[in-house]
């Protein structure tokens, strides 16, 4: 048997228990911290998804045991249909040491019928690399408003219609909500569809989509009155 007896030997090795009693000290607390938050969010989760669906008349479709997630959900709106639903993209990021390794991103989809038939577009937040295109020439719808052109990237194969369809009162609406959007806006296929990366599972992300919704109800229910067509 071996005995450490050299007292600097002892102080070095009593710094290392400290430093790792007071790592694990603080793991063990965020770790704490985590679990209560996600029972909180649970506990949050329940009363507003309820309100959520009884205010915008949505019905669960295809739930086993059903489960309150934000997915498979139909219902109308103002006489239009509507619809939220989720998909799964698997990409495969394994490598020798790990083969086989996959990461799955989900993406939120919510679809309203729209009434206006004769415009299509796609709006989304601008971000560093649309203002390198816009640089180089690349064009970008604008509507003469810093605090909508700096903050928003406009497209749409029938620019006439858009700016006929894309209100003054759209605008504005669109705008105050520019910390809300996170994904992109588009009207395809006569519906207006809101896609947003990952899935919607706290109170706070569902009452962004609540704010984000009146916006979509509000393209979903606009019209052109004159059509250059």
């Amino acid at each position: 048997m071996v005995f450490i007896n050299h007292p600097q030997t002892i102080l070095i090795a009593l710094a290392f228990l400290v430093v790792f009693l007071i790592i694990l000290y603080f793991v063990i607390k965020a770790s704490k911290k985590d679990r209560v938050k996600q029972q909180q969010d649970l506990l949050d989760w329940i009363p507003a998804f309820k309100e959520f669906s009884d205010k915008w008349g949505l019905s669960m479709k295809d739930h086993e045991g059903g489960t309150l997630t934000f997915s498979n959900l139909i219902g109308k709106i103002n006489e239009k249909e509507f619809e939220v639903f989720i998909t799964e993209r698997e990409v495969d990021d394994g490598d020798e040491n790990f083969p086989g390794s996959t990461t799955t991103y989900y993406t939120t989809h919510i679809k309203i019928e729209a009434k206006e038939k004769r415009v299509n577009f796609v709006i989304k937040p601008e971000i560093f690399i649309d203002r390198i295109a816009q640089k180089l020439g690349k064009k970008d719808i604008e509507f003469g408003r810093k605090d909508l052109d700096k903050k928003f990237k406009f497209s749409s194969d029938y620019e006439e219609e858009f700016r006929k369809y894309f209100t003054i009162k759209l605008q504005d609406k669109l705008v105050g909500l520019q910390n809300e959007i996170s994904g992109s806006i588009s009207h395809h296929a006569n519906h207006i569809i809101y896609e947003r990366s990952g899935l919607i599972n706290t109170a706070e992300e569902l009452d962004k989509i609540d704010k984000v919704m009146v916006l979509l109800d509000m393209l979903a229910e606009a019209e052109i009155k004159k059509s250059s067509y």
